[in-house]
């Protein structure tokens, strides 16, 4: 399957840990969900401080190519525009990029 869709073979070692839908909670507080190996190995993100939502919300750039420090830092529930202001997004885009 993999192969037929032309996906590098590094995605044989992706394992979807779960999925997310809502920032925060009926009762506020927010949601957190994170990938054990992604965000609290290789991001350095303890998972008390993950939320795929939130993360994937502040994927962005700058004009420099600069990626934006604001996924690293506390990027768990609703999110604070200011913290996007002079990036550009790319968090929930590259499906749509690579959709036939």
């Amino acid at each position: 399957m993999f192969a037929r869709a032309g996906l590098d073979v590094v995605w044989l070692n992706y394992c979807l840990k779960g999925s997310q839908v809502d920032f925060t909670g009926k009762d506020g507080r927010p949601k957190l969900l994170g990938n054990s190996v992604i965000d609290r190995i290789n991001g350095h993100i303890p998972m008390e401080h993950s939320s795929c939502m939130t993360c994937h919300a502040l994927a962005s750039f700058n004009r420099s190519g600069n990626a934006n420090g604001a996924v690293t830092d506390n990027a768990i529930g609703d999110v604070d525009q200011a913290r996007l202001r002079d990036y550009l997004l790319d968090g929930f885009v590259w499906g749509a990029a690579r959709a036939k």
